[in-house]
């Protein structure tokens, strides 16, 4: 399973579960959780008798009953519960994705996940909500989105239902099969001239080769894609050419794929 795709989907989860409790930020959220609040705010937390509230309303308990109310309110205050609530929803979704034998392409777009999720039941998400995740989750990195929630709230900054939001992701659609793949395409030829079309020409033969770029994908649709970002080659050089001394790009590369694709 995609392990990109799969985070994508745990985090729209977890995004759906903040939304639906109506709570102002979600740091205030992780605090919620943290404290043993539920998810749904119209039920009560207590599914235990309280030490007190037993002895207040005569219930007149065992002193196993008291001393096991003790020990849970141990065990509450230690355990982490929003580490608990992430592994809760991780096997939620692994679970349910197994049951609908739903498998998860790297090329797919994340627009394309509300459908998966509804056809084949994996939670319920209202679509001005998948709309509004979307809206984030199209400019940053799964394991980076509830970083940049965070502080797109901090700045006040309103999150719609239309991709409104600037991030430092340009458009890949066109050439890479993911914003990942992208991203170690920007990794690679940063601090690299422009005008060099061997350092251009060894990423797009090396990413077609690993199933990177879309397939389909010509040389010209490459050149007219860089030219669109200022760079100007004469031609993409050809794979024997590019691959002369490669020993450093391979290195290169592979640090590439180790940061954003591992």
């Amino acid at each position: 399973m995609n392990t990109n795709i799969l985070q994508h989907l745990i985090n729209l989860k977890k995004y759906s579960d903040y939304k639906n409790t109506k709570l102002d930020s979600y740091r205030i959220f992780i605090n919620h959780i943290e404290n043993g609040g539920p998810l749904d705010l119209s039920k009560s937390t207590s599914t235990q008798y309280d030490v007190e509230d037993m002895l207040d309303d005569h219930l007149d308990p065992t002193d196993e009953e008291i001393e096991q109310e003790r020990e849970r309110k141990i065990y509450e205050a230690q355990k982490d519960n929003f580490e608990e609530y992430n592994n809760s929803v991780r096997d939620l979704i692994e679970r349910h994705l197994s049951y609908a034998q739903v498998s998860l392409s790297e090329t797919m777009k994340l627009g394309n996940l509300y459908t998966i999720i509804t056809d084949n039941k994996l939670f319920v998400i209202k679509q001005e909500v998948f709309n509004q995740w979307l809206s984030i989750a199209e400019n940053y990195l799964a394991n980076m989105f509830f970083k940049n929630l965070i502080e797109l709230e901090q700045q006040g900054v309103k999150i719609s239902g239309v991709n409104t939001i600037e991030g430092d992701i340009e458009p890949y659609e066109e050439i890479f099969v993911s914003q990942n793949a992208y991203l170690v395409f920007k990794s690679f030829v940063e601090g690299y001239d422009k005008s060099n079309p061997r350092e251009y020409g060894y990423i797009y033969h090396k990413m077609l080769e690993k199933d990177l770029i879309i397939v389909g994908t010509k040389n010209g649709d490459y050149d007219r894609w860089l030219s669109k970002r200022g760079i100007k080659l004469k031609q993409v050089l050809s794979k024997a050419k590019c691959y002369e001394s490669k020993t450093k790009k391979d290195e290169r590369f592979v640090d590439a794929v180790n940061l954003y694709l591992k």
